[in-house]
């Protein structure tokens, strides 16, 4: 996995999140997969709905418009008060600050 990589996922969420951060949003993080793959877990406070589904979608779409080469972009939404990382290589970009 190459830093460049990392760098590019990380500016390019953080960049989409402009304006689209929402309530029961608690934190993303990403995981490089293969050399242009990678998948992005999304971490809320309550079940999902088709609203959420629609906010997380927007935020992929922006991101897959970042590069300009292919890239395989895999989401997970999950539901955690508290989110860990889902593997040793996952890094964070997103983490609300918890009471």
């Amino acid at each position: 996995m190459t830093t460049g990589f990392r760098a590019e996922i990380f500016l390019s969420v953080s960049r989409a999140l402009i304006g689209e951060v929402f309530p029961s949003l608690v934190a993303i993080c990403a995981l490089v997969t293969g050399p242009d793959d990678f998948t992005l877990h999304f971490f809320l406070d309550r079940d999902v709905d088709d609203h959420l589904e629609d906010a997380i979608s927007c935020i992929e779409t922006e991101v897959i418009a970042d590069f300009a080469r292919h890239i395989n972009i895999e989401v997970e939404i999950r539901t955690a008060d508290r989110p860990q990382l889902p593997e040793r290589d996952a890094f964070w970009i997103f983490y609300r600050k918890l009471e």
